[in-house]
């Protein structure tokens, strides 16, 4: 045997296996007009020009490929929520840091993908049908991966440029599709363009300014009315733009879009879950409702710092109490019924199970509208039986127990209070 480099065979493949002219092309290092090719064998499988339009294709079918037999099986097998912006619990109080499943990391390795193809299209000047497919799926990938980032960089061109510019296609991308089904997202192909515009003006008010993954606000903002502020100047200026542009058909969306910004505007959490929650006159599809939760963190604090500066105390249920100070979960629940919907802790808002629904939420709910100045004890008292004592109300008290406990931390126990109506806990 021989000892030392040798010069590679030209002609054999490394490894043994057979060069894949698109996987190479997928590769993040290699140009979008490369015209060169490795070896024989790869100029033998077609060009790698990627600002061709044919070369698109074949690379749209491989990205196609890739999420139906790769992404897909792997959000199957899955552990609890197949990705993290469907659970519950990355919309809770100082979320729990966890892995990352196989499967959101091959559908953030799709978007890369994506993202490659729509830098194709932009240097082909490409504009046409395919380009819009391209751009949409660039679109609910960002959703799903959580990469605000991708969703800023999609949305603009694609609602300002590419539907204007000629018809879409309303069903759009069957991989969007097959994808939706198979997270159980609710999707609606009726008037499916207007509401993807819709996004566009969510992910203002809800992410303006991002640079990084959804709902990661800066926790060192100096106010933190700064988030929901960051969005609310824009939108003004984009809403004029979008309502010239598409005229009544997307008004009922606008008004949508209007209730969610004065909702944030006003600090209002009651009125942006009922929003969510389609008790608003309007039926959010899954994409959009995905979008809006990555400002509940944000949301929770400003109502938490208004709750602050308003009361002296909030009433708290006998159980809760009992998580306090250590005697137990004891007793009845859910008594502090509008301090967990002030929190956006309600388990109607944020599911149980760490799972965000996929179709409308159905879990009962009083309805009576909160009070204009936050009346604490009376709309304590007066959802006081009306709701059993169910895993609902626990997990709920669970959550506000959790919440009072990082906002006090080992001085929560002496804050705790008697009341006429039962208990209470200081919040100043």
């Amino acid at each position: 045997m021989s000892e030392g480099l040798q010069v590679r065979d030209a002609s054999r493949p490394l490894g043994g296996k057979s060069l894949d002219r698109l996987a190479l092309l997928a590769s993040p290092s290699r140009g979008l007009d490369s015209t060169s090719s490795l070896s024989t064998e790869l100029s033998s499988q077609g060009s790698m020009d990627l600002t061709s339009s044919e070369v698109q294709q074949e690379f749209r079918d491989y990205i196609s490929t890739r999420l139906n037999e790769k992404a897909l099986p792997l959000l199957s097998n899955a552990t609890g929520a197949a990705l993290s912006v469907l659970s519950s619990a990355r919309y809770l109080p100082s979320p729990a840091k966890t892995a990352v499943s196989a499967g959101e990391e091959e559908l953030q390795q799709v978007l890369l993908l994506v993202r490659k193809l729509r830098e194709a299209l932009v240097a082909s000047k490409r504009t046409d049908g395919f380009a819009v497919e391209v751009y949409e799926l660039s679109a609910y990938l960002a959703v799903l991966c959580g990469d605000a980032t991708q969703l800023a960089a999609t949305l603009p061109r694609l609602v300002l440029e590419l539907y204007p510019s000629g018809p879409t296609e309303e069903r759009g991308s069957e991989d969007v599709i097959r994808l939706a089904k198979h997270l159980d997202l609710e999707h609606t192909t009726e008037n499916r363009r207007v509401r993807v515009v819709s996004l566009y003006m969510l992910q203002t008010l809800c992410l303006s300014g991002r640079a990084t993954r959804l709902g990661q606000y800066d926790s060192e903002s100096g106010s933190v009315m700064e988030p929901l502020h960051r969005g609310l100047r824009e939108y003004r200026s984009l809403r004029a733009t979008l309502s010239s542009l598409y005229g009544s058909e997307l008004d009922p969306h606008l008004s949508m879009c209007d209730t969610l910004y004065e909702a944030l505007r006003d600090v209002d959490p009651f009125r942006f879950s009922r929003l969510v929650m389609g008790k608003e006159g309007y039926q959010m599809d899954g994409w959009q409702r995905l979008v809006l939760l990555q400002t509940v963190p944000a949301l929770r604090s400003a109502a938490w710092a208004v709750a602050r500066k308003s009361y002296m105390y909030l009433p708290i249920s006998a159980r809760v109490k009992g998580m306090i100070d250590g005697t137990g979960v004891q007793g009845e629940g859910g008594r502090e019924r509008f301090l967990v919907e002030l929190l956006l802790l309600n388990t109607d808002l944020l599911l149980a199970m760490s799972e965000v629904a996929a179709e409308p939420h159905t879990g009962k709910k009083h309805e009576e509208e909160p009070p204009e100045e936050w009346d604490a004890d009376d709309q304590t008292s007066d959802a006081i039986g009306s709701r059993a004592d169910s895993k609902g109300d626990l997990e709920e008290d669970t959550r506000l127990h959790a919440f009072l406990a990082l906002q006090f931390g080992t001085t929560l126990p002496t804050r705790l209070m008697s009341i006429k109506e039962g208990h209470a806990v200081k919040i100043r």
